[in-house]
């Protein structure tokens, strides 16, 4: 027994003289426990040795350890939502730090539903703020496109189409609603400048219904647009110029080079002057420079025979020869003042973008001009109103089909011919300018030069909103506001389909005699948001404070479409609907809806 109780107390004398060898060491270093302004332990504080790169992280517990001791060392703590702070050590081994919220952090106003302004940390949902200035750093051609990864929860895919529309997604729904100065508008993203944007703020999720009904279920993004120069007054004026130039397409297929058109090894382009049978694409013979007929060999139009030249592949680029580089030009210029009593502000802006295929631009205008003025020392009267005109004669058309330039040359494309052979898409003996164009292949496709500056599909839309509104103060913290807004517009779109044109894989191929079709596409919407608003709010001297809104809004909204295509037309390139070998077909449509909410 003794012999046992020998060995425990042994045992505990080396596990003593062990601990002791330990823990002057782990007493050496430098920890610390940091907290935010309530006492609450932060967690992922970054903890810097001043003029070193060591460094740390504070755990769930807003620990944190050095192993080294650092006494005559400063600490550099900093953390989102806080301001950078230095700590000297001054000899201590256990800190205790309080961070400081950040300036413009805990107390960031947002404007929510109806121009209502709160404090972010007041707000019972989900909401994110982006600057106007971020927006305009890396243009892009809309306004929404830049938040791209600005905001958590929100995936913008953008268009890779010239003009496409952007996709909002957030938390895996669309359609989110576009709010501007607290009042919904209809946007098609192209009618917001964002040079006139102050902030955007993101209201996530369905709690956006709450404040803008079912418009709002699938959250909505709130603008405020830029006032008038609050730092003197007298006018103040700037002016903002971008240039962007697109390369395209960051990989383009690699075709291959060794087997030209046809189907069974074999290919002849025939002696007519023009090719219906072999429209296949690339399952002919080798391109070995061997003489076959094509498309631009010799022709005798005399003897009707066609003299057959080498088949080699010389058309490897093709479709890098065919594209240009894409432009994006913005220019901005924009008049501000105020004084005591008004603010002011007017901004115009010209947006130029060119695509990467030939003969594509846009071409897009926008007038913005917003105005308070203070009656009295009661009655301030506010207003707004937006312009924005789009014009462009041809947007590319991405289907797949004869009218796509990826399906000419990636799918149903060769390389024995050269694309830039093909720019004088009306030269002879096979092309007659206005009824039949010169291509390399008349069962399939289209020359890309004809598609792009014959086929044409015009776009032009004017698009207004804008908004009246008076404030009234009854007494001090009870506010009375009445507002109305319109938002309209006009779009035209038209497809002009010239002669001698290939529409589609399957029927008509093409054929003598037809003279090309034209389409035309009318649409208009007409909506007015008018609401009343009475607002209390009230500062008490112990801190708390209460705020009350008492309102109502009416809605009313309509829609009429137009659509006419001609049945051939009887002139060729005379694009009417009047212009129709038999009579124009013709359809319309119209919606009315009035919605009343409290």
């Amino acid at each position: 027994m003794k012999k046992i109780l020998s060995n425990v107390l042994v045992s505990c004398f080396v596990l003593l003289l062990s601990l002791l060898a330990v823990f002057p060491t782990y007493s050496q270093g430098l920890r610390g426990r940091v907290a935010g302004p309530d006492g609450a332990p932060i967690q992922g504080v970054t903890v810097v040795i001043k003029g070193t790169t060591t460094a740390t992280f504070t755990d769930p517990d807003g620990q944190f350890y050095f192993k080294a001791n650092f006494p005559d060392r400063i600490l550099v703590l900093s953390s989102v939502g806080y301001e950078t702070q230095e700590f000297p050590v001054e000899g201590h081994l256990n800190l205790n730090i309080r961070m400081v919220a950040g300036r413009g952090q805990l107390n960031e106003v947002v404007v929510t539903a109806l121009g209502i302004k709160k404090e972010d940390r007041k707000v019972g949902y989900s909401i994110q703020t982006v600057k106007g200035s971020d927006l305009t750093k890396a243009r892009e051609p809309d306004a929404f496109t830049g938040l791209e990864g600005k905001v958590a929860g929100i995936t913008v895919a953008a268009n890779p189409e010239f003009f496409g529309r952007p996709q909002i997604v957030a938390r895996g729904v669309k359609d989110m609603l576009i709010v501007v100065d607290g009042v919904p508008i209809n946007s098609d993203t192209w009618n917001v400048n964002a040079d006139d944007i102050e902030s955007m703020s993101i209201l996530k999720g369905p709690n956006a219904a709450a404040l803008y009904g079912f418009r709002g279920q699938n959250g909505a993004i709130v603008i405020s647009t830029k006032k008038g120069s609050r730092d003197s007054k007298g006018w103040s004026v700037s002016f903002n110029s971008s240039t962007m130039i697109d390369k395209g397409f960051l990989v383009l297929p690699k075709d291959q080079t060794e087997y030209g058109r046809g189907t069974h090894l074999q290919y002849s382009f025939g002696d007519g002057l023009d090719d219906h049978t072999q429209r296949l694409p690339s399952w002919g013979p080798r391109m070995e420079g061997q003489l076959v007929k094509q498309y631009n060999s010799p022709y005798d139009l005399a003897t009707g025979t066609r003299t057959a030249t080498p088949y080699l592949s010389i058309g490897a680029n093709n479709y890098r020869n065919f594209l240009q580089s894409g432009l994006l030009s913005t220019n901005n210029i924009s008049l501000g003042t105020s004084g005591s009593n008004y603010d002011i502000r007017m901004s115009y802006s010209h947006i130029y973008q060119r695509g990467t295929a030939p003969n594509t631009r846009l071409n897009m205008d926008n007038l913005n001009i917003i105005a308070d003025y203070a009656l009295n020392a009661k009655l301030k009267f506010s207003a707004n109103i937006n312009l924005n005109v789009q014009y462009t004669p041809n947007i590319p058309d991405a289907d797949y089909g004869p009218n796509s330039y990826v399906y000419m040359f990636n799918v149903y494309g060769n390389t024995a011919f050269d694309v830039r052979n093909l720019k004088n898409y009306y030269q002879s003996p096979m092309g007659i300018p206005g009824l039949k164009q010169f291509t390399e292949n008349y069962g399939r496709s289209n020359n890309p030069y004809f598609m792009a500056h014959e086929w044409l599909r015009g776009h032009y839309k004017t698009d207004l909103y804008g908004y009246l509104k008076l404030d009234y103060n009854i007494m001090p913290g009870l506010t009375a506001s009445l507002r109305t807004q319109v938002t309209t517009w006009n779009l035209q779109t038209d497809e002009k389909v010239p002669a001698g044109t290939i529409l589609n894989q399957y029927l008509p191929w093409y054929y003598w005699g037809w003279y090309g079709d034209y389409r035309q596409d009318n649409r208009t919407l007409l909506e007015n948001n008018s609401d009343l608003l009475v607002a209390y709010n009230k500062k008490f001297q112990n801190g708390f404070n209460l705020s009350a809104n008492l309102g109502g809004s009416w809605r009313s909204f309509q829609y009429s479409s137009f659509y006419g295509t001609t049945v051939d037309l009887a002139v060729p390139g005379v694009y009417s609907l009047s212009n129709s070998q038999t009579p124009a077909l013709a359809y319309n449509w119209g919606s009315r809806m009035q919605v009343y909410s409290g």
